[in-house]
């Protein structure tokens, strides 16, 4: 890409926004599982009277898949290419997902379901996505890794309204196949005519061999490099600690609000403005990212997750408090993976990227394996969620230490930059 990269951030964009857009489009598919779920809950307990722990643990299973296996699908990413990875990702997740329409009373179906999805939801890592957007822009990735990341955005707008009203007119069982095949009709094709990393359309460097010698010439740090570097962990667990807090939120939210009170549609639309707010937010934070050349940014963003549990715990329920709490949630959402993305892309660099990203994702998903799970639990032990709202603010603040002490951005990143 240096050399003949596009001079300035405008530029980049000519060239290249497709495969941002379809990379933010890919994006709302891995978000699926998480906001989605939130309105399937209630109708599983009303069919199968199972708890809301029990069917939380879908999210867990998916989530310890990627903390198990994310290192080696960002490996696979970095040897193959994320185009391929992609599509034939996003096929396999489809049709598990329209599968889950055949789950029995037996809560293990369940889960088996989920442990299928988990297992393509691999290459649908963040990894994927970003490798691509990565190669391709430099002086505008904050805004461009900012479109990818506001796919969960536009499935969090999208899906729960989306979902509530298909289980009301077909059922349950329905909308997981409607939603599977909605989401394969419109992002296989799209990913097909659009979705490539910097290279992808050279003949020359379609094999093996060329791609191995074109990644030692990039910028960054090696795989043994990156693994040594304290960076790469502090960045990895305040990803792992805000993405508890704010998975946690996002699933369970629907089911916290009307705990207080809220009529379950009202509650689905308030779900979809914390879409739209992620979305906002996303951008907003990647364009201080593209202007600010500080990882001290990521301090205010990472620290967004407080906002809902102090909401929760002390303003009175009403649907302006709900409101408030479902914005402040999609605001959370919005800053914390961008952080994490745009953080990891500067230390990092390019050479192993997808190694040492699905290394801080493997560790990262073990926060959102645990925040359902630990909502969950919380509400089925105690019957509220309100030492979960005191949980999520004493881990965030822990997550914004981290990354206040990450020190500047190493070399190869503040070079990119100015080149």
């Amino acid at each position: 890409m240096q050399g003949s990269a596009p001079a300035t951030a405008g530029a980049e964009w000519r060239a290249h926004w497709r495969v941002a857009f379809s990379a933010m489009v890919g994006v709302s598919l891995s978000a699926a599982p998480a906001f989605g779920l939130a309105m399937f809950i209630q109708p599983l307990q009303d069919a199968f009277g199972w708890s809301r722990a029990g069917i939380s643990l879908a999210m867990t299973i998916t989530a310890g898949m990627g903390a198990a296996f994310a290192w080696a699908a960002g490996a696979v990413v970095d040897r193959v290419g994320a185009r391929r990875v992609a599509l034939v990702g996003v096929a396999l997740f489809c049709a598990f997902y329209a599968l889950l329409s055949q789950v029995t009373s037996d809560i293990r179906t369940w889960w088996l379901g989920w442990f299928m999805i988990g297992v393509a939801g691999l290459a649908l890592q963040s990894t994927t996505w970003s490798k691509a957007v990565n190669s391709l822009f430099d002086k505008g990735r904050g805004v461009a890794l900012a479109l990818m990341a506001s796919g969960t955005g536009v499935s969090t707008v999208i899906l729960p309204s989306l979902c509530n009203y298909l289980i009301a007119a077909y059922g349950w069982r329905a909308t997981f196949v409607i939603v599977g095949a909605l989401y394969a009709a419109i992002i296989l094709p799209m990913l097909w005519l659009w979705f490539f990393e910097a290279g992808d359309r050279d003949p020359a460097a379609a094999d093996a061999q060329s791609r191995a010698e074109r990644l030692r010439t990039l910028p960054g740090w090696t795989l043994h490099e990156g693994l040594r570097r304290r960076q790469t962990y502090q960045i990895a667990v305040a990803a792992m600690l805000a993405g508890a807090a704010v998975t946690g939120y996002a699933v369970h939210i629907v089911s916290m609000l009307t705990d207080k009170g809220i009529d379950r549609s009202a509650a689905a639309g308030m779900l979809s403005a914390l879409g739209l707010l992620a979305v906002i937010s996303r951008l907003v934070i990647g364009r201080i990212f593209d202007t600010v050349a500080s990882p001290l940014v990521g301090i205010v963003s990472v620290s967004l997750p407080v906002i809902p549990g102090l909401i929760m715990l002390f303003l009175p329920p009403s649907p302006l408090t709900g409101l408030l709490a479902a914005a402040s949630v999609g605001l959370a959402i919005g800053g914390e993976y961008d952080t994490v993305l745009y953080l990891s892309s500067r230390f990092f660099g390019q050479r192993s990227f997808g190694a040492l990203f699905g290394t801080v994702a493997s560790i990262m998903t073990v926060g959102f394996a645990l925040g359902p799970l630990a909502a969950g639990l919380v509400h089925d032990l105690t019957g509220s969620y309100r030492l979960y709202f005191i949980l999520t603010i004493l881990v965030t603040l822990v997550a914004v230490l981290l990354i206040a002490t990450l020190g500047p951005y190493p070399a190869h990143a503040t070079a990119r930059r100015e080149d």
